[in-house]
């Protein structure tokens, strides 16, 4: 294998010299043997996580298994900035997120150095929390022969949200 004064070798292994000249066929006994190792990459996780939350709130986004001495980094990706970073202990790591915006994370081995941006990419949104100014009527009916009394009360909300659960709260409690 021909090679020039500046090549890199990326494969582990046990590599030599050996010089020849070509013209008289005359070979050099191999030359001081150079062991090379190469160190892996932080392996890749995938980014798990309730990927909505509610306006004023935050939501976490999180690794399993992490690795030990690997420092993980969350980085926002539509802001182009880092927002946490957090080293690894075989646990799972929890990084709060409290903007919309698409993240990923950088894993860096603190000992190696060797180091990786993670395949995923998640997109986390930031949704409207509902109107708080509902206009709410209060209709009453009469039912004749009701023993316990003819005038029932209908409680309705002119125009509701779409997508919107409204439950109706009395005295601090959501039973009805």
């Amino acid at each position: 294998n021909d090679a020039t004064d500046s090549d890199f070798f990326t494969a582990t292994g046990d590599y030599n010299v050996v010089a020849e000249i070509n013209d008289l066929g005359c070979e050099s006994d191999p030359g001081n043997t150079v062991t090379i190792d190469t160190n892996p990459l932080p392996e890749n996780r995938p980014i798990l996580g309730e990927l909505e939350f509610c306006s004023g709130e935050s939501t976490n986004l999180y690794i399993e298994n992490s690795q030990n001495d690997v420092e993980y980094q969350l980085y926002d990706v539509g802001n182009d900035v880092a927002v946490s970073s957090l080293i690894g202990d075989g646990s799972t790591l929890s990084f709060s997120v409290a903007d919309e915006s698409s993240y990923t994370i950088f894993a860096a081995d603190t000992i190696t150095g060797c180091q990786r941006n993670f395949e995923d990419t998640v997109e986390v949104f930031e949704n409207d929390l509902p109107d708080p100014t509902l206009n709410v009527v209060i209709d009453t009916i009469s039912v004749s022969g009701d023993p316990c009394g003819s005038e029932k009360f209908v409680i309705s909300i002119e125009s509701p949200d779409q997508g919107v659960t409204y439950e109706l709260w009395r005295d601090g409690n959501s039973s009805y």
